[in-house]
């Protein structure tokens, strides 16, 4: 059906927004908030014989108001019932839809049975009013980085570090740590300098060709092999 909203139509000041001439009394209305016009406190619609001068009759409650629809039809009417009032007081605004009322018109109907107080309130903002979208949060879907060539997707697993990766860097740390002690050692306990430094530096001095030897052997032994299936 929509939300009729009527705060458009009240004052939120303490001072009702419509007053309207009855059979005998004055009626003060404010749709939304209560005010101080002659009724106080808790009040949607005053009854005074002298406008201003105070001692009105409180014709209904703003706490109390509950609203019905009535028809659904053009026009659309609902209606608001105000209880609790001044003895057995009570106000019953009905709402007029119209799209073109842009003034609000409050006017006095009649008062039937004794102390129930009719009135019509007709408006554009008595029109159900569509309520907004609802907002629905949705997950992102998961986002492919590109790199290199066109086309091709960049996954996490790609970034996963394989365990001669981790085995290298930790030989290349180990390596580091023995020099810097070796070279700390060499510095401090015996006073070296130069390439003196380097512990045992015969042995790294003899790595190159103890490298290539062993090179050479795997090599040779390779060969042989494929000689003997040749000779096969």
């Amino acid at each position: 059906m929509g939300v009729i909203d009527l705060r458009p139509l009240s004052r939120n000041d303490g001072q009702p927004k419509f007053l309207v001439d009855g059979t005998k009394y004055h009626y003060f209305y404010n749709p939304c908030y209560g005010f101080e016009k002659d009724c106080k406190g808790d009040v949607a619609v005053c009854q005074t014989l002298h406008p201003g001068r105070g001692a009105g009759a409180n014709c209904g409650k703003q706490s109390t108001g509950s609203i019905t629809v009535q028809q659904t039809t053009n026009p659309f009417t609902s209606l608001i019932t105000y209880t609790g009032g001044d003895g057995n007081r009570m106000s019953l605004v009905r709402l007029i839809c119209d799209e073109k009322q842009t003034k609000p018109k409050f006017a006095w109907e009649k008062e039937h049975p004794s102390e129930h107080y009719n009135f019509d309130l007709t408006s554009n903002a008595c029109c159900p009013q569509k309520p907004p979208p609802s907002t629905t949060s949705t997950k992102p879907a998961p986002s492919t980085t590109h790199s290199g060539g066109r086309g091709q997707s960049h996954h996490p697993e790609d970034n996963k570090i394989s365990i001669g990766t981790i085995m290298d860097i930790t030989l290349l740390l180990l390596i580091i740590t023995y020099l810097g002690v070796g070279i700390a050692f060499m510095r401090i306990k015996r006073e070296a300098t130069g390439f003196e430094l380097i512990p045992n530096k015969s042995f790294w001095a003899s790595l190159p060709g103890l490298v290539k030897e062993g090179t050479l052997f795997i090599v040779l032994k390779i060969r042989r092999q494929n000689s003997d299936y040749s000779a096969l």
